[in-house]
């Protein structure tokens, strides 16, 4: 079993919050964790870690926003590769 009745209705809750608080445009980010990498020059690299939190909703996103984008730059792209081969 995935969990507790109230483990699963705490999840729900969750996931239900971040969806009204991005549908209402109030999601605020946590503040990511800024961590340094050292480039072969020795100068520092800033590299920021988001929090789990937020990499689930970016997948959220992700899922609804990459179909719509897909399409466009699908339909653009054959409209690009067809004006090319004309000219």
């Amino acid at each position: 079993m995935a969990g507790s009745k109230e483990e699963q209705r705490k999840r729900g809750y969750r996931q239900c919050n971040h969806r009204n608080l991005l549908e209402q445009n109030r999601y605020e980010p946590d503040p990511a964790l800024r961590q340094y990498i050292e480039k072969d020059n020795g100068k520092l690299r800033p590299l920021g870690i988001p929090t789990i939190r937020d990499r689930v909703v970016q997948q959220a996103v992700l899922r609804v926003i990459e179909p719509i984008f897909e399409q466009d730059f699908t339909h653009q792209a054959v409209r690009t590769i067809r004006r090319e081969r004309r000219n």
